[in-house]
């Protein structure tokens, strides 16, 4: 039997990533039929046919897109050679990683100190629905989040929207005074770099070297921009797209 539980306001990128061996694909429908069923978008990589391109690519891609891991371990699931390597990529994007542990399964080195959920193969309903309950508030939690974060974004009106493809970026310069500010908003449909910068800062961003930035952020949709400069001259807002696809971003900035 699945469980209904209050209902989850659907966001297009409130998505979560299940992985797991394809010797557990029974457990992994029934998951899925039950997230479902309550509004959670499922992220399952048999069901998204991509032949002839990049494996780890297309996965990769969708554990970014993914606000948390969901991770089947049975007994012959555990040692699954993919099920390892997406645990290992989904820590390095510090995704949210569930353990959804089969008894008497040890939990793998890279998920000690997690809390998990605990199942028996023969009775899964009851942590389907264990896991759905606490995704739908977390998910809902995220939607009020984006909500108030939109009635802001909303009354106010950007300077200019752009296109970044992959590998491109736009950089907006200003000549402060000091104790001059940049202030201001960006808005993107996918995560993007934004970093403002000093000229040395800017030279070593061009030349590809590492860099530090005073403010702003990586792999971010959304941010407000408050600089205070320490010294007058030239500094750079530097707005960067890294995501496969093309980003739409609404800028807003000014000096005060």
């Amino acid at each position: 039997m699945i469980h209904f539980f209050k209902s989850i306001h659907n966001d297009s990128d409130l998505q979560v990533f299940i992985s797991y061996s394809f010797e557990d694909n029974n457990i992994m429908k029934k998951l899925k039929k039950t997230l479902q069923s309550n509004g959670i978008k499922c992220y399952v990589a048999e069901h998204d046919e991509n032949y002839g391109n990049s494996l780890s690519t297309k996965l990769s891609k969708a554990i970014d897109d993914s606000k948390a891991v969901i991770v089947i371990l049975t007994k012959k699931g555990s040692m699954s050679l993919s099920v390892g390597q997406e645990i290992g990529y989904a820590k390095k994007a510090e995704k949210q990683v569930i353990p959804l542990l089969e008894k008497n399964v040890d939990l793998p080195v890279m998920l000690q100190g997690l809390e998990y959920i605990s199942f028996d193969a023969k009775n899964i309903d009851n942590a389907c629905d264990k896991i759905t309950k606490f995704l739908t508030k977390k998910f809902n939690e995220i939607h009020k989040s984006n909500e108030k974060s939109d009635e802001e974004y909303d009354d106010e009106t950007f300077d200019e929207s752009i296109m970044l493809d992959n590998g491109e970026h736009q950089i907006y310069s200003y000549d402060l005074d000091e104790d001059d500010k940049i202030v201001g908003k960006i808005k993107s449909s996918l995560p993007i770099n934004v970093f403002v910068v000093s000229n040395y800062g800017l030279r070593l961003f061009n030349s590809g070297k590492e860099f530090n930035f005073e403010d702003g952020g990586e792999k971010i949709k959304r941010i407000k921009i408050n600089f205070e400069t320490y010294k007058g001259g030239s500094w750079h807002d530097i707005v960067e797209n890294e995501d496969s696809d093309e980003a739409e971003v609404d800028v807003y900035l000014q000096r005060k």
